[in-house]
Parts: structure tokens; sequence; C-alpha cells
């Protein structure tokens, strides 16, 4: 049975360790935990389009995620927050609670996080109405910006689900759950669509391995549940043709009653083949009965037992039936009855007296 599986994070926090892998993005530490907002998060969420702001004196556009949306992602209430401060080495830089309102304070935009071409995480505080220059700290290539939050703590949100592999066309049943109350989300399921709302089923169209989300409004991301998608397996199928390779029949399926094969017409029932063990048991009863069997007659063959043999018989038992008789064949050789030598005997002998009678007489 397949386990459970249910993570539950404050964004893809990781209590009391610092971030897994080092790659662009936010690393917020919120009551002593960790929680790491990506780049690809910050690109998905982007909600600045490009804006005109000044740079050290020069104008420059720039895009990116205001740092509002981007302490919801790490499921802090941007509301609840007194200071953001982010540091880069020796380099500090802080906003307070109005600098990240729904509403910007500054003319020029809200304040803005992005990546830039060189892979560093970049965060904007914009020029104030008071003459203060615009601020931007930037982390080191390939690197995560850390920033402590003051003031507030983070929700948590998490993904259950019973499914870690499913076939392509499969249902997917998802729930999301959240510590934020009336929280609305929205599903990233990691093949380029989404969904919005508590409880989801979705069906993969590739064999794949996924990155599915979640991210609850106010509350932030879930830590990626991943599902291995497999092409869809023809169960039936591959079990006859197991059995068939068992126990020696042809190759193929084996269609059973009522169940319909791929061009979605029934099949005619065929008869199991035997098991080779009954098979081989019978070959063997087959043989036995063979062997005990008395020869074959050979047709060829001449009845009957020369005269040496008859001689040396005992007398055979008086029957009333007379024995049938045959035609004599070249097969009986020299064989002949005694009666016939008796008589050739007596002719003999009396020839040869009536020769010597002959001769005596005058």
């Amino acid at each position: 049975m397949r386990r459970a599986v249910v993570l539950a994070l404050v964004g893809l926090a990781v209590g009391g360790a610092g971030p897994a892998r080092a790659d662009p993005g936010l690393a917020f530490d919120v009551d002593g935990r960790t929680v790491v907002v990506t780049a690809e998060q910050l690109a998905a969420t982007a909600d600045v389009p490009e804006t005109t702001y000044v740079v050290d004196g020069v104008a420059q556009p720039l895009r990116g995620t205001s740092v509002r949306a981007a302490l919801a992602l790490a499921g802090v209430d941007p509301d609840a927050i007194s200071a953001v401060t982010a540091s880069a080495g020796l380099a500090l830089l802080q906003l307070t609670g109005p600098d990240v309102a729904a509403v910007p304070p500054f003319a020029e935009g809200p304040a803005l996080v992005w990546v830039d071409a060189e892979g560093r995480t970049a965060l904007l505080r914009p020029a104030s109405a008071s003459g203060r220059a615009a601020q931007v700290i930037r982390s080191a290539p390939n690197a995560p910006l850390s920033a402590t939050v003051e003031g507030a703590t983070a929700a948590e949100v998490a993904i259950i689900t019973n499914v870690e592999r499913a076939e392509v066309g499969e249902r997917v049943a998802l729930m999301a759950q959240s510590s934020a109350e009336d929280a609305s989300y929205t599903w990233d399921f990691g093949d380029g669509t989404t969904a919005r709302g508590e409880h989801v089923e979705h069906r993969f169209r590739r064999p794949g391995r996924y990155r599915v989300t979640v991210t609850a409004a106010g509350a932030g991301a879930s830590r990626p549940v991943v599902i291995i998608v497999d092409e869809p397996q023809r169960r039936t199928v591959l079990r006859s043709r197991q059995a068939g390779a068992n126990d020696g029949s042809a190759d193929g399926p084996v269609a059973t009653p009522g169940s319909p094969d791929q061009s979605g017409t029934a099949p005619v029932a065929t008869p199991k083949a035997k098991p080779a063990s009954q098979r081989r048991r019978r070959a063997k009863a087959g043989a036995d009965r063979a062997e005990a069997r008395p020869p074959a007659r050979d047709p060829n063959a001449v009845a009957g037992t020369v005269l040496a043999d008859a001689a040396a018989a005992p007398a055979p038992a008086a029957s009333r039936s007379r024995p049938a008789t045959r035609a004599a064949s070249a097969a009986d050789g020299f064989t002949v009855p005694p009666v016939v030598l008796v008589a050739a005997g007596a002719v003999a002998l009396g020839g040869a007296g009536a020769w010597w009678q002959r001769r005596r007489s005058p």
C-alpha cells in the first residue's frame, strides 16, 4: 500500500538550517527558521511590470516581484511585519511595515526583488518623497540574499496526498492545508498547468517526474511533492504473456471471457494451457503403457515351428476343433509332415524289394 505523503512547511522551511543549495532567491529568517523563496518562485509570481527606477542616479527599467509578494511566498503576512532587514556581506538594507504596504508609498513603484543576468538576487528600496535616494543590495552570484523578518510569524502550508507514482491519464487527488484562515490556494503541477481550490484532481498527460506545489494567499508556498508518472501498463496482457512463458505455451495473451481486447471487442475464450509438469506425467504414463504391450506381430512371419522344435516341445492338448488350414508358402522351407515321410519310405522300400527280386530270378 502506498504510504501517505504529507509534506508541510513554512514556504520551503527547514527548521534552524540554511538553504540546501546555493541558488539565487531569498532566504528569510522567520522566528529562527529559514524559509527559502527560490528564483523560480519569484519569476512565477512576478507582479511588477517593467517600471523605471532611479538607481545610483541613473534611470533604469526594471521588472520583478514586489517584496510584499515575496513575503507572502514565504508564508508571512506582509501587514504584520515590523521590519525586513536584508544583508549581503557588510551591506544592510531595511524595509519597514509601510514600505511593503499594499499601496506603495514610493512614487517610482513598490519595493522590488529580482534576479539579474549574473545570477545575483537584488532587492531595491525606491527613493522616498523625502528625498532619500533609492537603495539596492545584491547577493553573491548564484547565491540567495539573506533577510530577517521581525514582528511576524510564518503560516504553515501542506500538501496531503497518498500518491507517489501514477500512470498517464490517471486521476491524482491532492488536498491543500494551511494554518492561515480562509486562504485561497493556487496549484502548480509542474507540467505547465495550474488550478485553484483546496481539493483538486489532476491528470498528467506525459510520463515524467513532476514537482507539485501549492501556494496559499497570505501564507506562502508548500514544499514540492514529487510525483513520478509512468506510461500506462497493460497489466492483463503482461500477466498472460508471463504465464505463457512459464508453461511453454505459445506467445500472446490469453483472452478471458467478457474482457475487451485492444480493438474494443470481446475476445473468444481459449482453453488454458496445461502446466508442463502435468504434460510430463502424462507422457511418462504413456511410455510405460507402450513398454507393457506385447510386441507387434509381423504380418510377413510364418506361424508354426520346425520339426526339431516340434519334437522338443510338449504335445499340445487335444482340441475338438480342427486347426485351420492354410496354403504352404516358400517361407516354410523344407518342413514336411511325418505321415508323408513314412509313406515315402514305404514306397521306396517296396520299389527296392521289387528290383532285388527281378535280379535274382533266372
